[in-house]
């Protein structure tokens, strides 16, 4: 994607990379730049390197486990190289890089697929979508997690598929499912557009990740850890608490006996409304031609937006949703329409407006148990739906439509 610097994009990035500044400074300050989750990678690499086990074994905060699969840990084995104060160091400024790309690829799809006119005020309105997920962003700088790196392959495999890039696609696709399983949601618009080459690279790389650790463990070994890795995906899902999925939503505020499996229906459910949508787009298709591109990126980035509130997950997991505020604020830009305006101020608050330092203590852990943030996140995909398709089908639309 040739990144250019022109105004919108300089004045966005100048105030992204203060904010990073800021948070890193912050967390130094504060003494809090502790990194938790990069931790337990940097641990489970060095035992990895050393024949030791890395599954069950405490490296961190909290459980301290390490859930991702086998051949991931050979991406982390170079941090061992160097001491973990440089390698946190160097792995804050790689998920702000992220954050950072993953804002100008989605700019770059908004603008090439989607939208029509050139935005108005483009670099305030990324500025404001990214303010929209700083909660969640400062959360997941201070733990050093991945989701930054999921959320920038995710927007690349996007954009391949708009591309017709089939390999590149499958191969980080694969990539992205290898460190999150439940990411295969994503896999039925692929399905259903029929896009066989993609889902033959994404087959290949995820076999390739499973096989690969054989070259070290042996054959008996690689199933070893890997049935380890399955222990500690399904333990891990059974006893965390997760208040802003969906199904925790249901269970704590609607129906407290509803029995754990229901989690699972709720996935179900989630996957059948992708079929819906993405059947739903293909028929509009065959009637008007040129619009494919934006109704698949637009199909991507709503169950983007939609896997953290079908799965047990931390918070800065949402951090998935900020294409879709992207989106909202471009179209606000262009539209100037008051009442949607409010309601996204609104629904912001309570996605990602809960700080204990702005609410204080009692009333941000009342928000966070009522499950808000998972609650305002399922509104902001509802309010995407009704913009996009209330405005996609008109003669004069702001997306594209042929």
């Amino acid at each position: 994607m040739p990144i250019k610097f022109n105004s919108p994009v300089i004045r966005f990035s100048l105030f992204a990379w203060i904010i990073f500044i800021l948070i890193f400074t912050i967390e130094h300050i504060n003494g809090r730049f502790w990194l938790n989750d990069f931790r337990v990678y940097y641990g489970a690499a060095d035992a990895m390197i050393h024949g030791q086990p890395f599954y069950g074994v405490s490296f961190g905060l909290d459980s301290g486990l390490y859930k991702y699969s086998p051949v991931i840990l050979f991406l982390f084995a170079p941090s061992g190289l160097i001491s973990f104060k440089i390698a946190c160091v160097l792995h804050f400024i790689f998920l702000a890089l992220c954050t950072w790309v993953s804002f100008l690829l989605i700019r770059h799809i908004m603008n090439k697929w989607v939208f029509v006119k050139k935005i108005p005020q483009e670099g305030l309105m990324l500025s404001l979508a990214f303010t929209g997920i700083c909660i969640h962003l400062v959360r997941e700088l201070h733990l050093g997690n991945i989701n930054s790196l999921l959320l920038l392959l995710s927007c690349l495999v996007l954009l391949f598929l708009l591309e017709k890039k089939n390999i590149p696609a499958g191969i980080l696709f694969g990539l992205i499912i290898l460190f999150k399983p439940f990411f295969i949601f994503l896999v039925i618009p692929v399905i259903l557009r029929k896009k066989w080459g993609v889902i033959a690279s994404l087959c290949g790389t995820i076999l390739a990740g499973l096989s690969l650790p054989a070259l070290t463990y042996g054959l008996a070994g690689n199933i070893s850890i890997h049935r380890e890795w399955i222990i500690n995906l399904l333990s891990h899902n059974d006893g965390y608490e997760s208040y802003q999925s969906l199904f925790s939503v249901i269970r704590n505020n609607i129906f407290p006996g509803i029995p754990g499996y229901f989690q699972y229906v709720v996935f179900i459910a989630g996957g059948l409304f992708a079929v819906v949508l993405t059947e739903l787009n293909l028929l509009g298709e065959r009637n008007e031609k040129g619009k494919a591109g934006a109704d698949l990126a637009m199909e991507w980035f709503i169950m983007l937006a939609l896997i953290p509130s079908l799965v047990k997950t931390d918070t800065e997991h949402f951090m998935a949703t900020a294409p879709l505020l992207v989106f909202l604020f471009y179209y606000l830009s262009s539209e100037k329409k008051l009442l949607p305006a409010m309601i996204l101020a609104v629904l912001l608050f309570f996605f990602g407006g809960n700080s204990t330092d702005l609410l204080g203590r009692d009333l941000s852990d009342a928000l966070f148990r009522a499950g808000m943030t998972g609650i305002a996140n399922l509104l902001i995909i509802l309010m995407t739906l009704v913009v996009y398709f209330r405005n996609a089908r008109q003669e004069v639309s702001p997306f594209r439509n042929g």
